[in-house]
């Protein structure tokens, strides 16, 4: 799966069918309703859907971006251009 619109369905799918309805979620929150953090770190390390989300999450980070060279009467021209006040 590499188009990132197929990756964003896919994990819109996934929190809306399954951990919208997600039973442990709900008992978590129930035992500790002030602790969100324990109730997402089983969702983050221990449930499988979790586990499918975070690597579905990973596909759709960036790659590196280019670095663009700049001539120095260049540079100088932006910064007057950002500096100027008209």
């Amino acid at each position: 799966m590499s188009n990132r619109v197929d990756v964003l369905d896919e994990i819109g799918s996934i929190l809306d069918g399954i951990c919208l309805n997600c039973t442990v979620k709900r008992d978590l929150m129930k035992q500790n309703p002030r602790q969100q953090t324990k109730t997402d770190n089983y969702c983050i390390r221990e449930c499988p859907t979790g586990l499918r989300l975070k690597e579905l999450g990973n596909q759709l980070k960036c790659r590196e971006r280019k670095q663009v060279a700049w001539d120095e009467e260049e540079q100088e021209q932006e910064e007057l251009a950002a500096n100027d006040p008209a």
